[in-house]
């Protein structure tokens, strides 16, 4: 097999610490587990975990309005009622 064919090994360091540590389960918990139940419950792969800066969120607001519209005090109409 060559290096450009070659799988990753799985991650099962990074896995069980997080499984253990973060997610605070039981060893038979993760054993019993699906592997779909278990990447539902890891984070994605490649996620930083940081919070947007200023930019990224005025990015984010432009890209994904609230859709409700505010009075001249700033609150939308269903929160008056």
């Amino acid at each position: 097999m060559s290096a450009a064919t070659r799988a990753e090994p799985f991650p099962w360091a990074s896995v069980l610490s997080y499984a253990f540590g973060v997610l605070r389960l039981s060893p038979e918990s993760v054993w019993a587990m699906t592997p779909r139940e278990l990447a539902f419950a890891l984070p994605p792969a490649g996620a930083s975990g940081q919070t947007p800066g200023r930019a990224g969120l005025e990015r984010l607001m432009k890209i994904f309005p609230d859709g409700c519209p505010a009075d001249e005090e700033g609150e939308a109409e269903w929160m008056k009622k």
